[in-house]
């Protein structure tokens, strides 16, 4: 390459990076409206549309605000404790009883409560728990 095709390419490739940054600062750069010569006003510069003068603000008063009620803890809790328990019993499949090792039949070992729910059926509402049965 010639020093003639090398200053050429550094030319064009400052040419370049000029018109980058100049469509960068048209792109990001402020937006703002600006009237030209001839551009019609379709608002009169009225009181009805000037921004209200900023005052000093009023100092807040507690009663003002609105009070944030507290949770009370174990209000669920009590409301299901009046309702009757009906298990529900979930069981492993036969296929699920055996060791997938050495074939033999496990034990159970104990049931965990998963889920309680609350059931309306029309004459009173009965509380399902669903146990889930570990091997």
């Amino acid at each position: 390459m010639t020093q003639a095709q090398f200053d050429y390419i550094q030319r064009e490739n400052e040419l370049l990076h000029g018109k980058v940054a100049y469509l960068m600062r048209q792109l990001y750069g402020r937006k703002r409206e600006i009237s030209t010569n001839g551009q019609t006003d379709f608002f009169e510069k009225s009181e009805a549309f000037t921004a209200p003068e900023p005052s000093a603000p009023e100092p807040e008063d507690p009663a003002d605000k609105p009070t944030k009620r507290k949770k009370r803890k174990g209000k669920e809790k009590a409301q299901l404790a009046r309702l009757h328990e009906a298990p529900m019993h979930h069981e492993l499949s036969d296929a699920e009883w055996l060791c997938p090792d050495c074939v033999a039949e496990m034990l159970e070992i104990g049931a965990t409560v998963t889920s309680r729910e609350p059931v309306r059926i029309p004459e009173y509402v009965e509380l399902y728990v669903h146990y889930q049965h570990a091997l």
